[in-house]
């Protein structure tokens, strides 16, 4: 199930309008939450799914499902007890120990997908986000009397810290007045 303040959110409604239904549902045991993992159908023993039955093998068509009944599963997460959890280890095993791995998951450089980034690190400087969020930062630190603010900057951000009032050195110093 989606956590309660994503699903408020979608829905417009109040966080704890949400949570006392969770609570409601949970008290007709039809989830069951878990601290930190969130909630999970939970249902009754005749209403847990054969998975053996429902994932064709070779050769064989699925089962079909009976009525026009639409389930969306897009915002919500399997129950570890009903999950075919073995063979889906042995399916992940089975790609990551082949050849195309890397090209299967994606791997890539940890900075992330070059042209991306300089993307988005040009649109952030054409936007002004880095005097933005620098205004943001000194504004908090002033708000908290904080006396010095010291910073590491690169080669772009010197410029935008020194008309900003930083102290050049090797390390960017200003001392906002509180």
């Amino acid at each position: 199930m989606p956590a309660t303040r994503e699903l408020a959110g979608s829905l417009g409604l109040n966080r704890a309008t949400v949570a006392s239904a969770y609570e409601l549902l949970e008290a007709e045991h039809l989830i069951k939450g878990h601290v930190g993992r969130g909630s999970f159908v939970e249902g009754t023993e005749a209403a847990r799914l054969d998975w053996e039955s429902l994932i064709p093998t070779e050769g064989h068509a699925p089962a079909p499902v009976s009525g026009n009944a639409t389930i969306s599963f897009a915002a919500s997460r399997p129950s570890e007890d009903q999950f075919p959890l073995a063979e889906f280890r042995e399916t992940c095993r089975e790609v990551i120990d082949s050849d195309e791995a890397s090209n299967i998951l994606q791997l890539g450089p940890a900075s992330g997908y070059g042209p991306l980034r300089r993307f988005l690190l040009d649109e952030a400087r054409r936007r002004g986000l880095a005097r933005e969020l620098l205004g943001l930062a000194i504004a908090e630190a002033k708000a908290r009397g904080i006396r010095v603010v010291t910073l590491h900057a690169s080669r772009f951000g010197k410029p935008l810290y020194e008309q900003t009032g930083f102290e050049m050195s090797n390390e960017m110093r200003l001392r906002p007045e509180c």
